[in-house]
Parts: structure tokens; C-alpha cells; sequence
């Protein structure tokens, strides 16, 4: 039985076309750096509430809780919002009956993620130690769904080049998230377990607008749920499987240095980090005009339309993130003293170096574009596994002989490893096509 829940148009009818023309293109990938920006400025300015109006051990948790969400962030990603921009722009997909089954797939994954919080709550409840994980995993419980759904809703938006949406998801959850944080500062309420809890009003506030308004035709085919999710699964579980390793590998870098150094470091690495992630927003904003168009671009023009696209990517990447290294180089201690707080100072070349491990790990996601697009993401694996083994290993290592800049060069390590690896692969699957 069919569930049409649509805007009555006619599939035939709906017909997302690629951005053609310079003047077009210029605007779309503005917009998906808009988006992206927003996101990225939300974190960021999460970040620096937390470390003025908090306290060490505020941040110190809010570090690390923060890693254990983006596991579950890029688990999704792979998992469903990448298929999702493959087959929503396959010519001969129903993409409004694709589109429902993609949206019940997220709210399984999203309940999946909730009971993970519920089993960290008990461990940290019997462990006792971050002495605060408890209550931030709790409030993760109910927050982290709808984090997570807006992220899908956003890469939803995106693969149809409906950016406008997109914008509008991240740009309210940035309003409100800000201000009930504040809100909770002015009320003297201020803590990590409110900021979490933000994060989940400021994510269902615009989600639920997202779903009524319906920017994008839908419909519910309970037929279609398990053939969908087998056509997902078939395509993505090299991805996740993939992803995995470096994810828990960041994810883990704030425990090791933890384990190695001292909960302190941990929220100076988070602080480095937050700073170098305006790279990290480039490229996944970026990434989301130029993912949907690699895909086209093979379909139009074969490998040497994919290579075109490519080669574009990557002289955009280079420039921006190389000019971004610098500044975090030349300014990086202002940002660190003024806008963060005075004991991160000092910490400006830790932030350049994160910033070049982005930039290097920013080629082999042009790598796996390539290697997306033709459909063989086995690539992928081997790229992640080696960034996640070299990753854990020389972080260890290094940490312990040149504390956080020891754990940074580590990942520029990890980023390298992953480029060669993948750039092979994709190498050898053009030529044998």
C-alpha cells in the first residue's frame, strides 16, 4: 500500500536540472558555502560561548562529547546522504518515492544513535569518569536525532541544488541554537548540558519547518522501504565501512591525548581544531556542489568529464585551503586570545598544521568523488583504513614525544597515507574503463 504524501506534481514533472552556465555555477557554490558556512559558524561560535561564559572543564567535556556526535554525523553521511546524491540524480529513479524511503532510513539510524547514548550513559554512570560525560550523554539521547536529521535534510536539499533550503535549515539552527545559549548565560544557567540540549531545540525547530513546507516532493512507499535501503546498503557499505576508521580515529584523538597528556590538552586541541575547521567547511560545503557534479559530469561526458571536474576541485581546494594555513599561521594566536580565551594562546602553529592536514586530506576526497561517481567506492576502504591505522598510531607515538604538535603531525601522516592510497585506486578504475 502507497503512502503519497507529495505535492501532487507529477514525477515526470520534477526535474532537478544542474546549475549550467558561469554565472549560475558561481551562485549554486556560493550557496552550498553559505550553507556549509553557517554550520561550521554555529560550531564555532558554540565553541566560543562555551570557552568564555564556561568553564576548563566545560570545554574539556564539551571536547569530547562533541567527538563521540560527529562519529554518528559522518556515519550518516556516508551511509545515507551519499547514496542519496547518486541515485536523486539518476534519470531513471523515482526520486520522490526515494526520497520518503531515505527519510524513514534516517529516523531508524537516528533511534540507533539514541540507544548508543543510552548504553554511554550507564557506562559513564558506573565508570564516574569525565566527571560531567554522564549528564552530557543523557542529554545527548534526545538532542542527538535531530542534529542529525537536520544534517540529513541539509545534504537532501544539496543533491537536488535546492541550497535555499539548505541555507534556511543551517542558518536558524545557528540563530537559535546562539541564543538560547546566551539566554541560559544571561540566566546564569549556563553549562554543557544546556548547550547540548541548544542543540536539539535549535535542530527540531527548523527540521519540523522543513518537513511541513516540503521543499521537496516526497512520497512514503512502504513497498519501496527495504528495496531502497538494500539499494543504499549495496552501494554504501564500502563507504561506511570505510568511514569508520578515520571518524573513530578523530573521534579518539581528544581521549588519547587524554590518556597521553592531560584533559587541559584535550580542550587546547579542541580549540585548534575548531579554528582549522573553517577548512574543513570549505571543503564539505564546496563538496557539496561539486559531489552531484562529478556525477553528471561522468554521465555526460564520460572519465574525461569526471577528471574535468576533478581537476577543478582540486585547484579550488588548494588555493583556498593553502590561504587559510597562513592565516591561521599569521593570526591564529589573536583568534586564540581574544575571541577563544586567553589560555589557548600560543597555540597558532598547532592550528596551522591541523589546517594542512585538512588540506591534504582534502585530495583524497576528491579521490572518492571520482571513485563515487563511477560506483566502485572499494577504493575508499583501503584509503580510511590506512588514514585510521596510521592516524591512531602515530598520534600515540608522536604525542608522547612532541605532545599536540606530535598528535597533529600524526594526522597530516594519516592524510597522506589516505591520498596515495585512494589516488591509486582511482587511477586504476579509469584506465580500465
Amino acid at each position: 500500500m502507497q503512502e503519497d504524501v507529495s505535492t501532487g506534481e507529477n514525477p515526470e514533472e520534477i526535474n532537478d536540472q544542474e546549475p549550467t552556465g558561469g554565472k549560475r555555477d558561481f551562485l549554486k557554490a556560493l550557496y552550498a558555502l553559505v550553507d556549509q558556512g553557517f554550520v561550521s559558524l554555529t560550531n564555532f561560535i558554540t565553541f566560543v560561548l562555551v570557552a568564555k561564559f564556561g568553564s576548563r572543564d566545560d570545554v574539556n567535556l564539551y571536547v569530547l562529547a562533541w567527538s563521540i556526535v560527529n562519529v554518528a554525523r559522518v556515519i550518516q553521511e556516508r551511509g545515507l546522504a551519499a547514496p542519496y546524491f547518486v541515485f536523486a540524480n539518476q534519470s531513471d529513479r523515482d526520486r520522490q518515492t526515494f526520497l520518503g524511503s531515505s527519510l524513514f532510513h534516517q529516523s531508524v539510524f537516528a533511534v540507533i544513535a539514541a540507544f548508543v547514548f543510552v548504553v554511554l550513559s550507564v557506562v559513564f554512570y558506573f565508570r564516574g569518569t569525565p566527571v560531567g560525560m554522564l549528564g552530557c550523554s543523557m542529554m545527548l539521547v534526545v538532542s542527538a536525532p535531530f542534529v542529525l536529521l537536520r544534517d540529513h535534510l541539509r545534504a537532501i536539499s544539496c543533491a537536488h541544488f535546492r541550497y535555499g533550503a539548505a541555507v534556511f535549515l543551517s542558518s536558524l539552527a545557528m540563530l537559535l541554537q546562539v541564543a538560547i545559549i546566551y539566554g541560559a548565560f544571561v540566566a546564569e544557567r549556563m553549562n554543557v548540558v544546556v548547550v547540548f540540549g541548544a542543540m536539539g531545540i535549535s535542530s527540531f525547530v527548523p527540521c519540523l519547518i522543513w518537513i511541513l513546507a516540503r521543499p521537496q516532493p516526497l512520497k512514503f512507499d512502504r513497498t519501496r522501504f527495504k528495496s531502497d535501503w538494500n539499494d543504499t546498503l549495496e552501494y554504501s557499505k564500502w563507504l561506511v565501512t570505510a568511514r569508520i576508521f578515520p571518524s573513530v580515529a578523530m573521534g579518539l584523538v581528544p581521549w588519547i591525548v587524554i590518556w597521553v597528556l592531560d584533559e587541559d590538552a584535550a580542550g587546547t586541541w579542541g580549540a585548534c581544531v575548531t579554528l582549522a575547521n573553517i577548512s574543513n567547511m570549505f571543503v564539505f560545503g564546496a563538496n557539496y556542489f561539486f559531489m552531484p557534479k562529478t556525477v553528471r559530469a561522468l554521465d555526460r561526458d564520460g572519465i574525461p568529464g569526471l577528471y574535468r571536474v576533478l581537476i577543478q576541485t582540486a585547484v579550488t581546494f588548494t588555493i583556498v585551503l593553502s590561504a587559510l594555513c597562513m592565516f591561521y599561521w599569521w593570526f591564529g594566536d589573536f583568534v586564540m586570545e581574544h575571541i577563544f580565551s586567553g589560555a589557548f594562546k600560543g597555540n597558532a602553529s598547532l592550528a596551522a598544521v591541523i589546517g594542512l592536514s585538512y588540506l591534504i586530506v582534502s585530495y583524497s576526497t576528491i579521490a572518492g568523488n571520482g571513485m563515487t561517481a563511477i560506483g566502485k567506492p572499494e577504493g575508499l576502504f583501503w584509503g580510511e583504513l590506512s588514514y585510521g591505522m596510521v592516524a591512531i598510531a602515530a598520534v600515540i607515538v608522536l604525542a608522547m614525544q612532541y605532545g599536540l604538535m606530535g598528535a597533529a603531525i600524526g594526522m597530516c601522516l594519516a592524510a597522506v597515507a589516505a591520498t596515495i592510497v585512494e589516488t591509486a585506486f582511482l587511477v586504476r578504475l579509469t584506465a580500465s574503463n
